[in-house]
């Protein structure tokens, strides 16, 4: 307001606006390539005078599933997995408030782990069994299974191979001969990558072995004796004063597992009787 000597005034204003500076992103990216369990770290920045003169905050955000930025600092820190495995398109924005810049990439995660693959119950460990079949179950936690393929061999060769693409996959080879097979596993996922599980060793033997040539017999005036006999193959034999099945004998004899099986007695004068399974 003026004002002069003779009491007359004017008055007059003025308006300054101040025009807001977009942000620009300084560190840009095309394409980004990442083994899975590989630490990725990128720090994005921008430019903003009104930043550097405390009229601005940058706020950062992206529209990708598989990380988040920093909304202060536009710090990525990522450690993909299998199941992030292949390409997505990432954007990223940078905001003052008012205006905006973005930059977009490709983001490529390369799946390079083995996938796992497992024996699980009832699978039978190695060693031998009365019975004519065996069951194979096998389980992965592999994200991307292509195909986990179950093998049985015997002495000659590939007897029976089967496949599927479930995490857990079970498989009854049953009508098998008496013999010896070999079981293992292998598993392959969509990304080229493969695994095996170890080889078990299963010997099938459903006909009962043959006793023979027990000892001793008749009459002896030793109250030391050794008791035995011979089997046609090899086994396990147990003996006892009662004939009971081979389940419920209670004394195994303590050199056996083999076709001699002995057991040292020491008895009194008198008439025995002993039933060997």
């Amino acid at each position: 307001i003026y004002t002069d000597t003779s009491g007359s005034s004017s008055s007059s204003s003025t308006t300054k606006t101040v025009q807001n500076t977009a942000p620009t992103i300084t560190t840009l990216l095309t394409t980004v390539t990442v083994n899975t369990s590989q630490t990725w770290t990128y720090d994005y920045n921008a430019s903003d005078p009104d930043v550097s003169d405390g009229v601005d905050t940058l706020t950062w955000s992206d529209n990708a599933g598989l990380f988040d930025i920093n909304p202060s600092t536009g710090l990525i820190v990522d450690t993909p997995t299998e199941s992030d495995a292949g390409s997505q398109n990432i954007l990223i924005t940078v905001s003052d408030g008012t205006a905006q810049d973005t930059d977009s990439f490709v983001y490529i995660v390369n799946d390079v782990e083995d996938p796992s693959i497992q024996f699980v119950f009832p699978t039978p460990s190695s060693g031998s069994y009365s019975r004519n079949y065996i069951d194979v179950n096998v389980t992965s936690n592999e994200a991307n299974i292509d195909a986990i393929t179950v093998y049985l061999y015997n002495s000659t060769g590939l007897v029976q191979s089967n496949s599927s693409g479930e995490a857990t996959y079970l498989v009854n080879f049953t009508n098998l001969a008496d013999g010896t097979y070999y079981i293992n596993a292998t598993i392959n996922d969509t990304n080229g990558n493969s695994n095996q599980t170890e080889t078990r060793t299963i010997t099938l033997d459903t006909t009962a072995p043959v006793i023979s040539n027990p000892q001793p017999s008749g009459t002896t005036t030793s109250t030391s004796i050794t008791l035995s006999v011979k089997t046609n193959e090899q086994a396990v034999c147990k003996y006892d004063a009662l004939d009971r099945n081979y389940s419920s004998m209670n004394n195994t004899f303590e050199n056996t597992n083999s076709t001699s099986h002995s057991q040292s007695l020491s008895l009194s004068t008198g008439s025995y009787t002993y039933y060997v399974r």
